[in-house]
C-alpha cells in the first residue's frame, strides 16, 4: 500500500474508534510523533510499528481486500471491514 493511503487508512480507523494521536500513539507503544508522520505521508513504518498500530486499532497489519498477486488475500478485522470501503483504492498497474 502507497505510505499517502496508509495514512488515510490509519487516520480514518483511529478517528472512527474516537482516538487522538496521543491516544493511539500509547496503545500501540510509539511516540506520537510515528503516528502523526504515518498519517500525513512522511513516514513508511516498518513492519513492527505497523504490527503495533494495527493491533492498536484491532486490525490486521496488512489489508489485501482484492488480493495484491503475492500470497493469499487478508482478512480484515471487522473494524477495518466497517471503512475499508471508505478508502479510495490506489489505481492498478498492468505490470501486477
Amino acid at each position: 500500500m502507497p505510505t499517502e493511503y496508509l495514512g488515510i487508512v490509519l487516520r480514518d480507523a483511529r478517528t472512527r474508534l474516537g482516538l487522538g494521536v496521543r491516544e493511539l500513539a500509547r496503545r500501540a507503544d510509539v511516540p506520537a510523533s510515528t503516528v502523526s508522520r504515518v498519517e500525513s505521508g512522511k513516514l513508511k513504518p516498518s513492519p513492527a510499528v505497523l504490527a503495533r498500530l494495527a493491533a492498536a486499532l484491532g486490525m490486521a497489519p496488512c489489508l489485501r481486500p482484492e488480493g495484491d498477486g503475492d500470497g493469499p488475500k487478508a482478512e480484515a478485522s471487522p473494524v477495518a471491514q466497517a471503512w475499508a470501503p471508505a478508502v479510495p483504492r490506489p489505481p492498478r498497474t498492468a505490470d501486477r
